[in-house]
């Protein structure tokens, strides 16, 4: 049995045959995150990370960075800074992660993950998700660094 080539009608892509009614899955995907408040942009970010879908969390954290920005609320806006930090050290941009580290050890703030702990230079030096920065000079002076 052959059957119709199916066309979303947002994007114009071939929808698979497996795909639910509606739309091609990006444009699916993309309907759905509109629907999301900024805070689970942080906690998809991070699961896609683990993952390995690292363009995904990418583009997750940079989308909860944009839509959640300390400009617009300095209470919850570093957390997105802090995801994008972490996800931005273990997809391999490095200079990313290291400048929004610098920012966040400048400024008091309460942390996203569960305890609500602000990153420190201690904690730099102990959390395992910041472990591809460690050979770098930068994040070494950072972990010894007492921020202002």
């Amino acid at each position: 049995m052959i059957s119709a080539v199916r066309i979303c009608p947002k994007c114009g892509a071939e929808i698979p045959a497996d795909a639910p009614e509606g739309g091609c899955p990006g444009c699916l995907l993309e309907s759905g995150l509109r629907l999301l408040d900024e805070e689970a942009f942080g906690d998809l970010a991070l699961t896609e990370m683990k993952l390995g879908e690292n363009a995904l969390a990418m583009t997750l954290a940079a989308r909860g960075l944009s839509a959640n920005p300390i400009e617009k609320d300095a209470a919850t806006g570093p957390w997105s800074l802090e995801v994008f930090a972490r996800v931005t050290a273990a997809t391999g941009d490095h200079d990313r992660s290291i400048a929004a580290l610098k920012k966040l050890l400048s400024i008091p703030y309460e942390g996203p993950l569960a305890a609500h702990t602000p990153l420190t230079p201690a904690l730099l030096k102990l959390d395992p998700m910041f472990d591809p920065l460690r050979s770098d000079p930068r994040f070494q002076k950072l972990c010894e660094e007492k921020q202002k």
